[in-house]
Order: C-alpha cells, then structure tokens, then sequence
C-alpha cells in the first residue's frame, strides 16, 4: 500500500479542494446548507494561502450527496458521488499536465468519505497517482490516527441513521408526521406540546382519490398536472402513505393514520408507473441503437 505520508508537498506544488455537505446537513434549510459548504471552502482556500499551494480549479462541491454509499469492488469504484468521482477522472487527467499536482484538500475525513475501509482504498487510488490527501482537521499522515478517525466516523454515521429511524418511529406512534404531510391529510395538534394525528383533509382526499382514478383509467400524466394543478404529480402516485408506509432510510415503517385509498387501487397504479418506466426505458434503448 502507498502511504499517504511518502509525498511530499513543497511551496508551489499544485492541489484540488473537496467540500460535501453531510447527512445530517441535508435536512437543514437551504441557508444553513450554503453556510456549511461556504465554511468548507473558506478553510481549504485558506490552507492553500498560508501553505503557498496553487488551487488548480475552484473548489468541487457536493451539495446533496451521502458518502456512505460509495463502495470499493474488485473492477474499481461503485460511485454515488458524481463529484467525487470528478475529481479523481480530473486528477488523472490533470496529473499528465501538471506533475507538481500533488493534493486534494478536505476540511475533514468524514467529508471526503465516511467508511473506513472505502477511505483507505480511495487515498490509495489519490496515492497511486501521486495525489496526497490532506485533511484539515485531522492528523491523516498517521495511518492510525487516520484509522481511528475513519471507524469514528463511520460509527457516528450508523449511529445518526438509528438515531433517525427511533425518532420517526417515535412520532409515528404518537401521531406525529415528520417532513411534509401529503396532500389529502392535515396533521390535527392536541397539546401545547404539538403532539397530534393526522387525519384525512376533506377539502383535498377526494382530489387525491381522483387522481389516482384518473390514472389508471388512462389519463396521462401531463394531463393530470394540468388538470389537478400539481407539478411531480408522479410523486403523488407512488407515495406509499396512502396505504399506510412510509419509507425511513430504506426501512418501511407502518404509519398509525386512517386511509381513503383502496389497496387495490394503489396496486394499479404502481403497475401502471411501472409498465410507462419499461417503456421508456426501451424507447431509450431504441434510440441510442439509430
């Protein structure tokens, strides 16, 4: 293995930056979010000031993207990252160019990647080409420090996905929606301590029940949105709290709430999203063989 320590970084050499927002940030309001990435790049711009580094390019940005789901396999790396997968497409390239290009610069581990394991075999991809990692806020030229930062890491972000998953479970138990209640309910508050239910929303269920109706007896999507004035109306259609599911971090939980769609008319629908997904998936494939 190619230690990370073995190059060297001399005044004048050449780098990348690398900023992601993590998990957790995601869920904050758009402002917080650009505040987090805005910290980030301020750091690595500074680090290359005060060391006297070039930035070859400016700063690459994840803006929406977990780094839990990138994994190492035998014919390379299964990317969820697109950016990421950038920057080393780009350091490749680059490095034929410019041989003093010998950084990437992260605030932290945890924002360059999450799992140990996959953090080794990425610094090494870096390492094999000539490319240093540098984290700011951690020690990553001791191997075991490193380590030590990446299981921390990686075990803080399997403890926020519980953390995650016990508290809307928590809610859903004493009636408490989290993120944006569907359309056809309204969420109905009991105490001061906004502890509550859902309940079916007159005004806008039968819409809803429509909706659905419509599709399957043949209305198309656009014509729905239209008609309905609701955009991603697809949505909608595969939302799975019609029939009392919601999906947390790929674990389907039973909400507690009172449902006005039919299993079988649910069932419909999916069959017919997705019987329009294969086709046009086909119609792809059709096209790109002209």
């Amino acid at each position: 293995m190619v230690e990370n320590k073995d190059i060297i970084i001399q005044e004048g050499d050449e780098g990348f930056g690398y900023g992601r927002l993590s998990e957790k940030e995601k869920n904050l309001p758009k402002e917080e979010q650009s505040k987090s990435i805005t910290n980030q790049v301020s750091l690595i711009e500074k680090y290359f000031k005060e060391h006297k580094l070039i930035l070859l390019k400016p700063i690459y940005k994840e803006d929406d993207t977990s780094g839990s789901k990138d994994k190492a396999t035998k014919t390379g790396f299964k990317w969820h990252r697109k950016v990421m997968k950038q920057v080393l497409d780009d350091a490749t390239e680059f490095k034929k160019t410019h041989p003093r290009l010998k950084c990437l610069v992260v605030k932290n581990l945890d924002r360059f990647a999450r799992k140990s394991s996959f953090q080794d075999d990425l610094i090494d991809e870096f390492n094999n080409i000539g490319i240093k990692l540098i984290s700011i806020m951690d020690d990553v030229d001791n191997v075991l420090a490193r380590q030590m930062a990446g299981i921390s890491n990686e075990y803080l972000s399997a403890v926020l996905k519980r953390k995650t998953e016990m508290t809307h479970k928590d809610k859903l138990e004493i009636g408490q929606p989290f993120g944006r209640t569907p359309i056809g309910y309204k969420y109905e508050i009991k105490n001061e301590r906004r502890t509550g239910k859902w309940i079916i929303d007159k005004s806008n269920s039968k819409d809803v029940l429509d909706i659905f109706t419509d599709f399957v007896n043949g209305m198309p999507v656009k014509e729905l949105e239209d008609k309905y004035a609701i955009t991603k109306i697809k949505r909608v259609l595969s939302n799975k709290i019609y029939i009392g599911t919601i999906t947390c971090n790929g674990q389907e939980i039973t909400a507690d709430i009172p449902l006005f769609l039919s299993r079988d008319l649910f069932d419909k629908a999916q069959e017919k999203l997705k019987s329009m997904q294969s086709i046009t998936i086909h119609q792809r494939i059709k096209s790109q063989s002209f």
